[in-house]
């Protein structure tokens, strides 16, 4: 009997210290709380406007013959004047009129500019458009004067887009054989002459 007493207060003893231990422990545990951080976006970079390229101008062909010492085409980017197109293609021959030329006419888009001379005015092969160096709606192309296709040779008739000297000589045939052409519209019964040519020359053109 005494073994077994001695057998539970050990027993008794033991559980008693271990509950102790643990509430002692468990109670001395500090919690620490985790705040959730978030992640703030860099901001932008700045736009710098001083950075920002301009808007760069056009650059357009213009065909200029006639009556120059370089006739051909030439870019041209913006605006330019006349006088500078003219002077880029070798200045104006001595037989150019000069009388109707707006030299400070501007140019700013694709075009053809004819510059005449002064016996084309003479011989009545060249009439005076309705508006002096202004484009016509449309066409893109400017000319002081209109070629005469009744009366204008083979010569000045391969001065007009696209008529080379046999169309020109078929042009001089046709009115020969026919009469003088009543309407612009009437070129068009020339051999070599179709619906493309004719757009291209009708504003350089007149009866």
């Amino acid at each position: 009997m005494e073994r077994r007493r001695l057998f539970i207060m050990v027993f008794m003893l033991i559980l008693g210290t271990g509950v102790f231990l643990s509430t002692s422990v468990f109670s001395g545990k500090k919690t620490v709380a985790v705040e959730k951080v978030e992640k703030v976006a860099d901001p932008e970079p700045e736009t710098d406007v001083s950075e920002t390229s301009a808007p760069e101008e056009k650059t357009y062909p213009v065909y200029i013959c006639g009556e120059v010492n370089h006739p051909g085409v030439y870019e041209v980017t913006g605006q330019a004047y006349l006088y500078e197109l003219i002077g880029r293609a070798g200045g104006m021959t001595q037989a150019a009129d000069t009388v109707n030329i707006d030299m400070v006419y501007i140019i700013d888009t694709s075009q053809s500019i004819y510059i005449p001379a002064k016996s084309e005015s003479e011989n009545g092969m060249l009439s005076v458009g309705e508006e002096k160096w202004t484009p016509k709606a449309g066409t893109g192309t400017s000319s002081v004067r209109r070629v005469n296709i009744n009366k204008a040779g083979s010569d000045i008739l391969t001065t007009l887009p696209g008529i080379g000297e046999k169309t020109a000589e078929k042009i001089v045939s046709y009115r020969e054989e026919h009469g003088p052409f009543q309407s612009i519209e009437e070129i068009k019964n020339v051999p070599g002459i179709g619906e493309s040519k004719y757009e291209m020359i009708k504003t350089e053109i007149c009866v």
